[in-house]
């Protein structure tokens, strides 16, 4: 399993969020955490060369794995429509 740590900037948009979208996207990450080495995610292209996206509905948490250290450190989280406009 892999130890998911939130970048400040990520800490505060999660902070901000709807409760009911915050506890989606803490499912969603939990559920990555645990299954992300059966998984082959796609990388993210351009300015977010080299990190992933993990869609929650109409959010998107941006993250980075390390699968030396086990750890998926997530960079940022937003709406879809605005997470791609700010940088990672």
């Amino acid at each position: 399993m892999y130890r998911v740590e939130f970048r400040p900037r990520a800490a505060l948009e999660f902070e901000n969020l709807d409760a009911a979208v915050a506890g989606r996207v803490l499912k969603k990450l939990r559920w990555l955490a645990e299954n992300f080495d059966s998984l082959n995610p796609e990388p993210l292209v351009g300015p977010f060369s080299g990190l992933f996206k993990l869609r929650v509905g109409d959010y998107r948490v941006i993250y980075q794995p390390n699968r030396e250290s086990r750890i998926l450190k997530v960079r940022a989280l937003g709406h879809r429509r605005e997470i791609y406009n700010q940088p990672a």
